[in-house]
């Protein structure tokens, strides 16, 4: 690992490390707001601000397919009619992490936070 810090990347790195800070104890006051009121709302109703304009609906809850319940819910002929072949890359990397790498993607090297 190389450490550099000097100059103008402290600079940057340090205010960036506060503002990550903030972020997360805002989001966190955020999200309890969030809750809050969802738990005084009814599906469907809205909130609105002190003059009658929304603001916020809470919303049913979106449906996702599961597929663990699918596997004990569906007949058989349904079941078998809806598979889709696919292939298990942790199963490719186990066998040959090396033909794993060659069917990598690599992404853009990116920011990661290091706290102590």
């Amino acid at each position: 690992m190389t450490m550099t810090g000097t100059g103008r990347s402290t600079a940057l790195a340090e205010r960036l490390m506060v503002l990550e800070v903030e972020r997360e104890q805002l989001q966190a006051r955020i999200d309890g707001l969030r809750a809050e009121l969802a738990g005084q709302l009814e599906p469907g109703a809205t909130a609105a601000d002190r003059y009658g304009r929304p603001l916020y609906t809470l919303r049913p809850g979106k449906r996702t397919f599961v597929k663990d319940l699918a596997r004990d819910r569906l007949p058989d002929a349904v079941w078998s009619a809806c598979l889709v072949e696919t292939i298990d890359g942790g199963a490719v990397k186990r066998l040959s992490p090396a033909l794993w790498e060659d069917c990598c993607q690599v992404g853009d090297p990116y920011l990661q936070a290091v706290r102590s």
